[in-house]
Order: C-alpha cells, then structure tokens, then sequence
C-alpha cells in the first residue's frame, strides 16, 4: 500500500483528504456576496461556510440569505475551526449540501449591514481613485 504523499493526494493535519477552498464568484448585480460553502457537514444538510466578514451579521440563525436566486433561511448558525456550520431551510441531507460546494450566500445590496460608518467593502473601492 502507498503511502499519502506518495498517492498525489494532498493530506490535512489529521490524515484526511485536505479540501481546496473554491474560487470566489461574484455576486449577482444588486447584491453582495457575505459567504460561500466550502463543503457538507455531517448528514442532516448542514454545510462549511467561508465567511467574508469578521462578525459575520449575514449569517445568523434567523436571517435570509440568496443562494443561486432562491431564499433560503438560516435555521441554526455557530462558529467552528475558523468557517460557520449552517443549517439552511430547504436543505435536509448530506446530498443537498454537497450540491451546495461552491455556491454564494448573497443579501440585496439595500440590507447589507456594515460593521460602523467608515466601514467599505472591497467591491466598493474598485476604481476608486487614490490620492
């Protein structure tokens, strides 16, 4: 048998295969992206996902979030090894998460809330001049 490193299979810090995080995709005009899955979670349809802010507002138990045009709510939330495990409504098993991988959690532009007033994202600065 071969070993890991000889496979080409590139191993995490307990042995198992290591999970390239997905490029980031660009939301859909009138709204900002505030996540996107990396991957399921367990086999009740929760899912990994990469939060784009530090407190992460957008994705609490109760909110609305826009995944590929359809709402979706966040039935339960909580932080863990750095990503949110999310239970979203409409997704119940490991199959219906796993088709997630990849996909942006996204809020209208008009509920985007920011951490105080001097606070901008970064798809706000482009273009913008420097002086």
């Amino acid at each position: 048998m071969s070993r890991p490193e000889e496979s080409g299979v590139p191993r995490g810090r307990r042995g198992g295969r290591r999970i390239e995080p997905e490029p980031v995709r660009e939301p859909r005009e009138g709204f900002t992206a505030v996540g996107q899955v990396v991957k399921a979670h367990g086999v009740r349809g929760e899912v990994r996902v990469r939060g784009f802010s530090v407190e992460a507002p957008h994705l609490q138990q109760g909110r609305w979030v826009w995944m590929e045009g359809e709402r979706k709510r966040i039935r339960s939330s909580r932080f863990d090894r750095g990503v949110w495990l999310l239970a979203l409504s409409g997704v119940n098993t490991r199959e219906e998460a796993e088709a997630l991988r990849g996909v942006l959690l996204e809020v209208p532009d008009a509920e985007v809330e920011r951490a105080d007033e001097e606070s901008y994202f970064v798809h706000e600065l482009i273009g913008l001049r420097v002086v």
